[in-house]
């Protein structure tokens, strides 16, 4: 691996270890904001200024800095506690409040629905503006399934903090809840909430959701069984709420429930897809490349949002479009700058994706793929050609389960053997990418 050839692992690191540091400290600098600013404008005048040789490193240790402290700055900031007004200030006394939903309702034993705090008060003539995310949990009935995205709510309700188990070994859900930046939830009788509006909201989010129901209103249409229609809503959109407990212990159980959601894998066969139809095309020049990656483009991130955008999505869509940004530009990209790249805008918009499992298992499969594969694939035996291709496949699952080995071990307890065969899949779009870097 070149270093040269991927400046933005370079930027990454100390960037990460900002986030990292932020992360475990979670205690906010006085004064780190305008030291930033201040930063910058060193770090610039040191990038014209000219010294000697040896002192090459000062601009990049400089640099190095500032980046760690923007990532200490962008985590603690992120939290939404720290938000000017947030309502945790008017607890207890606040027990009616105005909020919209602001992302997808999900089903369980309860509908749980994440709301963004407009304005709390102890009565509903005495509302006071607020800021802050609350997750509501309301029985599921016929009424309270009507709500959407962008929906506008009246409700009448206590407030509590979001607390785990309390078991050290069961699953952490305050935590979880806090890397989505939610700290607070409410249980809520069906009668004590009020549908006040709808339409808010942003429109690019509410038409990807439209279209998801309308999508899956069309499956439910075509798959007349609940479990049909479960699998196939999840395996399509990653929709997973109508799966049925028995059906999610048995893929469970197989060690297959993975396949059940939406990921990398299936932006790349989507990609692979687009990819040899416009080919067939023969589109020529500079109009018809632009026109090319144009397409790609819409395709991918249309599928994204339709999709609701999870994290493992995102990463995939972000690679995939950096990857074809560069190539347009430059001509050619190394997909190390590549994963940095994507990896580090994802960060910029969100740092707490860098403590979800899923972001960095599926970074950490990508990169063990592109690092072992070629290792092993050298020291492979000579083989026919249609075998040849299946040992690739095969080396690349395993290539990729090498590098989600430690995490697997960490999070899970145990090497998932049955899982490789579908990171393989990726191989057929990776080899459009980077046949340089594989073979």
């Amino acid at each position: 691996m070149n270093l040269r050839a991927a400046p933005y692992l370079r930027l990454f690191i100390p960037f990460c270890l900002g986030l990292s540091a932020g992360e475990w400290l979670d205690v906010p600098v006085p004064g780190l904001g305008p030291g930033l600013l201040f930063g910058v404008s060193i770090t610039s005048a040191l990038a014209f200024f000219k010294y000697p040789y040896r002192y090459r490193w000062v601009f990049g240790g400089a640099f190095s800095v500032l980046l760690f402290a923007a990532g200490y700055f962008r985590v603690v900031t992120h939290n939404e506690l720290r938000q000017p007004g947030h309502f945790s200030e008017k607890l207890p006394a606040g027990h009616y409040f105005i909020g919209t939903v602001y992302d997808a309702p999900s089903k369980g034993a309860r509908l749980k629905i994440p709301v963004r705090v407009e304005a709390i008060g102890a009565e509903p003539d005495a509302l006071a503006p607020a800021t802050g995310n609350l997750l509501l949990f309301l029985p599921i009935t016929p009424q309270s399934e009507t709500l959407r995205y962008g929906d506008r709510v009246a409700v009448r309700a206590s407030i509590r903090p979001a607390e785990s188990s309390g078991n050290p070994h069961a699953f952490d859900y305050g935590r979880y809840l806090h890397f989505q930046n939610i700290h607070f939830q409410s249980f809520v009788k069906t009668d004590s909430l009020v549908l006040l509006s709808r339409g808010h909201g942003n429109f690019v989010w509410r038409a990807a959701f439209g279209c998801r129901e309308k999508l899956l209103a069309l499956l439910h249409e075509h798959f007349p069984t609940q479990d049909e229609y479960a699998v196939a809503s999840a395996l399509l959109v990653g929709y997973k709420d109508d799966l049925s407990d028995d059906l999610r212990m048995a893929y469970a159980e197989t060690g297959s429930m993975h396949a059940l959601a939406v990921s990398g894998t299936h932006v790349g066969f989507l990609y692979a897809g687009l990819f040899f139809l416009l080919r067939r095309l023969r589109l020529r020049g500079r109009w018809g490349r632009a026109a090319e990656n144009i397409v790609l483009l819409a395709a991918i991130w249309a599928f994204t949002f339709l999709t609701g955008a999870t994290a493992s999505v995102l990463r995939a869509s972000v690679m995939f479009s950096t990857y074809l940004l560069g190539k347009a530009m430059f001509r050619d990209a190394s997909v190390w700058n590549v994963l940095s790249a994507s990896a580090f805008g994802l960060l910029v918009y969100n740092p707490y994706f860098l403590f979800d499992a899923g972001f960095q298992l599926s970074y950490a499969a990508v990169a063990g793929m592109v690092f072992f594969f070629p290792r092993f694939y050298r020291i492979s035996p000579i083989l026919p050609k249609w075998l040849d291709y299946a040992w690739q496949v095969l080396l690349v699952g395993f290539a990729a389960q090498l590098g989600t080995l430690p995490l697997s071990l960490y999070y899970f307890h145990q090497f998932p053997v049955f899982s490789g065969w579908r990171v393989g899949w990726w191989y057929s779009a990776v080899r459009y990418l980077w046949p340089e870097e594989l073979l």
